[in-house]
């Protein structure tokens, strides 16, 4: 009986982990987006940071104003 108790918890532990790693692989790229256009032109070209040093709605901005995208829908 306690054998099978183990047994259930250790698959129990490894069904979790393994959701834990895939919702990891799954939300990272996402992350990686955001984080990623929050920077500004300078920062996109130096080292590789996980969080933006000086985050910016600049790219934002342009891209909807200085771009005209509103003119495309």
């Amino acid at each position: 009986m306690r054998s099978r108790r183990a047994a259930i918890w250790a698959r129990i532990i490894l069904i979790v982990a393994g959701l834990g790693v895939a919702g990891f692989l799954y939300a990272f790229p996402l992350y990686w987006l955001v984080a990623t256009s929050l920077k500004g032109k300078a920062e996109l070209y130096q080292s590789i940071t996980l969080f933006p040093r000086h985050p910016t709605l600049q790219p934002y901005y342009s891209v909807l104003f200085d771009r005209g995208f509103w003119v495309l829908l």
